[in-house]
């Protein structure tokens, strides 16, 4: 029996026969003997065992994690984020938070601003540090994401607005994605919480055994739940603030040909950083690292969703949408994605992005008809 082939003192073993490369990392993954989380898979050629949980006499080889929150006058949604992270399992990693509170617009927003602080002041977060900063003057969604901490002592960054809401897997599987290497490579920034593609479609190649298809790369800027590495956004930044010194003004339109909407949000004084992220991510040919568990895989009806984002009235949204809003989406089996995920024949090797479409169409104006027929 699978049982049977377990060496209890180390919570971790293996028995393999003619093991296909690019299966599962087992030197990352020792467990606590009291809470040892057992997936089994046997055929002809092999037996696959492992555990997801670290032993607590070892030091903690998690990713560190610092969660950046900006918000302002949307205090109930900055209570469900909260809530959510709160919730979460973060194993042994270190994962500080830092909330970053933008000053009101205007007279009418002060009672909303001071709701927030409110909110916060109640808040504990045991996880690690936790710190608040209140601006005096108002700042605007842009310029508060292009002034989050520049270094931190963590791996990575996530930054999430206040509407957002994650899974209390979410950590979970970001770590074992980390702990395998989908996430190296230079040209690759980080990992974003949100599935699928949101404005630019990649298609999915599914049967082709090279990589996973789960796992892809892709230069579409996260919105809505983006993990940074810790350097790849110091590039980030350096690079907004060289062009910010050398042309005040400056405002980063690409060529029309590949500006799917990012262009257009400029040109409507958008307060939103996606299309700063855009033309990062041409110029300097970088990747985010997205996943869909259902695109490629009929065993999932439904799609895993790390995060939502609730898309209230704001810089994104004029109205509220109810589109994959819905917190039951957060909600799926943890054990099922890991498995899946370690035993495909690509396993951890995300699909390439290979080229950038000419004149393609942005995926948001159907979601745009969608999501209004849906709130309407």
């Amino acid at each position: 029996t699978p049982s049977s082939m377990v060496n209890v003192s180390m919570c971790a073993s293996v028995n393999v026969r003619k093991r296909p490369r690019n299966t599962f990392n087992w030197k990352h993954w020792a467990c606590r003997v009291n809470s040892c989380k057992m997936f089994w898979y046997a055929s002809m050629t092999q037996i696959l065992l492992f555990c997801i949980y670290q032993t607590s006499t070892e030091p903690c080889a998690s990713p560190s994690l610092l969660i950046v929150i900006l918000t302002s006058v949307r205090a109930q949604s900055l209570q469900r984020l909260l809530s959510s992270l709160a919730a979460a399992d973060y194993g042994c990693g270190q994962v500080d938070l830092k909330i970053y509170v933008d000053a009101p617009k205007d007279e009418l927003t002060v009672t909303q601003v001071l709701q927030t602080l409110e909110v916060i002041t109640r808040f504990r977060w045991h996880q690690g540090a936790f710190d608040v900063f209140r601006r005096l003057a108002h700042a605007g969604l842009s310029q508060s994401w292009f002034e989050v901490v520049y270094y931190s002592s963590k791996e990575y960054v996530a930054i999430f607005e206040d509407d957002v809401q994650v899974s209390p897997h979410f950590y979970k599987l970001f770590e074992f994605i980390h702990m395998n290497g989908a996430l190296a490579g230079s040209n690759n920034t980080g990992f974003c919480l949100h599935p699928n593609d949101w404005e630019v479609a990649i298609p999915k190649i599914c049967h082709d055994k090279t990589h996973s298809k789960y796992l892809y790369l892709s230069p579409e800027p996260c919105n809505w739940g983006p993990i940074w590495k810790q350097e790849e956004w110091q590039k980030y930044l350096d690079w907004v603030v060289a062009n910010r010194v050398k042309e005040p003004a400056f405002k980063p339109y690409i060529s029309e040909d590949i500006a799917y909407n990012y262009n257009k949000y400029l040109r409507e004084g958008k307060d939103v950083q996606s299309s700063w992220v855009w033309r990062f991510n041409h110029d300097f040919s970088k990747r985010q690292l997205r996943y869909t568990f259902k695109t490629c895989d009929v065993g999932y009806e439904n799609e895993v969703f790390l995060a939502i984002n609730h898309k209230e009235p704001g810089e994104h949204f004029q109205q509220k949408w109810d589109l994959d809003t819905d917190p039951s989406l957060l909600e799926f089996d943890l054990d099922k994605s890991m498995r899946n995920l370690a035993l495909e024949s690509g396993a951890f090797v995300p699909q390439a992005f290979t080229k950038y479409e000419k004149y393609a169409k942005s995926m948001s104006v159907n979601r745009i008809r969608k999501g209004s027929r849906l709130s309407g």
